[in-house]
C-alpha cells in the first residue's frame, strides 16, 4: 500500500512537471518498467516462494503462473499511469 501511495505522488509530480512534448519518453520507459516489474514478480516466485514451489500451487501451469505475474505487475502500475493520463488531459484541455 505504501509504494502504491509513493508511485501515486510520483506520477501526480510528473504530470505537473513534464512538458507535454515528453510524454512519449514517459510513456516508454513506464513499459520499460512494466516489463521489468513483470520479470521480477515472475522470476522470484508467489509470496517469496522458489519458483518451482509457485508453480506447484498454479497446478504447474506456467501460462497461468506468468498470467498472475502480470495481473500484479499491472496492478502496481495502474494507479500511477491512471493519474498521470488524467493530468496530461487535464493539461492539455483547450
Amino acid at each position: 500500500m505504501t509504494a502504491l501511495i509513493i508511485t501515486g505522488l510520483v506520477a501526480l509530480g510528473i504530470g505537473f512537471v513534464l512538458p507535454p512534448r515528453r510524454v512519449l519518453w514517459f510513456v516508454l520507459g513506464s513499459i520499460a518498467l512494466f516489463a521489468v516489474q513483470f520479470g521480477l514478480t515472475a522470476y522470484l516466485g508467489f509470496n517469496g516462494l522458489p519458483r518451482e514451489d509457485a508453480l506447484l500451487l498454479f497446478e504447474g501451469q506456467m501460462s497461468i503462473y506468468l498470467g498472475f505475474a502480470a495481473k500484479t505487475a499491472f496492478r502496481t502500475f495502474a494507479a500511477p499511469v491512471f493519474i498521470f493520463a488524467a493530468l496530461l488531459i487535464w493539461r492539455a484541455r483547450p
